[in-house]
């Protein structure tokens, strides 16, 4: 069987065009999908920024926390500065009661009472049950 050249120009014309619509119909598919995935895309990409700026976030509040840690220590020293103060100025009030009591001078009854509350001030102990006490009467 012999193809004549119209026939064989033909089919070669059928087949370039049979390529091609191949072709055209996987470039239109690759263009379908990238446009189907193009919200998904743009989700993912500003998730990932949201996680890397969770991750700085998380890495400042880790160097805070430490700064934080550095305060408290110099928080706890104070604390126990004042301690250290309470009880010496605890110990003056005492003495000057001592010394009002030795030498023969008066002390009232007001002095005793500022004292007592001064210490339980200065020691901490909570004085609320005393003055409750005093607005029931």
């Amino acid at each position: 069987m012999q193809f004549t050249p119209e026939q064989i120009g033909g089919f070669l014309l059928a087949l370039i065009g049979a390529i091609l619509t191949i072709f055209n119909i996987r470039e239109r598919w690759k263009n379908m999908r990238k446009e189907a995935e193009a919200p998904f895309n743009t989700l993912k990409s500003r998730v990932d920024g949201h996680d890397v700026e969770i991750s700085d976030i998380k890495m400042a509040l880790k160097l805070g926390n430490d700064k934080f840690r550095a305060h408290d220590e110099k928080f706890r020293e104070q604390a126990e500065t004042d301690a250290a103060f309470k009880t010496i100025m605890l110990s003056f009030v005492n003495f000057e009661v001592a010394y009002c009591l030795y030498t023969g001078y008066e002390h009232t009854e007001d002095l005793m009472v500022a004292k007592q509350e001064l210490e339980k001030y200065l020691t901490g102990k909570k004085h609320y049950e005393d003055r409750n006490e005093k607005h029931q009467e």
